[in-house]
């Protein structure tokens, strides 16, 4: 409302209430307001955009991912224990896949089902450690993008990102510095 431009860390919002009123104060500003997604920036992730962007997929017909994170709740802070300043593990998580789906396919979503609970730190009232959610995109594709707190002790985090074309298929894997890509024609493929 102060007129200010202004980027923000994630979540944006932690309900809808607090959605209402930041699109409100947009609509009374001239402001630009922004949140930091920072996987459009990771090489893996722009080098698989552009195999879409290119067609060398074909058409897009689904998008896989996961994120799998291991809590180390004792390292955590108490506000990511509670839904009204955490707001849950799709805004926290499940943001990143769901950005990046829209902006690799240049589609916004038409059709969203999610599901979440907690299954492992059930002494946590307010807090879900994994969830699914399920898309359907403008451009026709689905989207599958899983999210979780339950990797086992000694692994930080793992997870994958694989999109699957009429031409072809390409995979990111948390681990690797390249995609790989299995192509009509080419066989399977690492671009760097």
């Amino acid at each position: 409302r102060g007129g200010l431009h202004v980027i923000s860390d994630k979540p944006i919002a932690t309900d809808y209430q607090g959605l209402k009123m930041l699109e409100e104060a947009l609509e009374e500003s001239n402001s630009v307001l922004s949140m930091m997604l920072t996987e459009r920036v990771n090489p893996r992730y722009f080098t698989l955009k552009k195999l879409i962007e290119q067609g060398i997929l074909g058409d897009v017909v689904t998008i896989n991912t996961a994120r799998i994170y291991q809590l180390n709740r004792p390292s955590r802070p108490g506000w990511m224990f509670s839904r009204k300043t955490y707001g849950g593990i799709i805004v926290d998580i499940g943001v990143h896949d769901i950005d990046l789906i829209r902006w690799m396919t240049r589609s916004e979503i038409d059709g969203v089902s999610a599901y979440h609970c907690n299954v492992r730190y059930i002494g946590e009232k307010d807090f879900e450690d994994n969830a699914q959610i399920i898309l359907e995109l403008r451009n026709g594709s689905k989207a599958l993008v899983e999210v979780n707190w339950l990797a086992p002790e000694g692994v930080s985090h793992w997870g994958w990102f694989r999109v699957v074309g009429t031409r072809g298929y390409a995979e990111i894997n948390s681990k690797a510095d390249h995609v790989r890509a299995t192509l009509e024609g080419k066989g399977t493929v690492d671009i760097p």
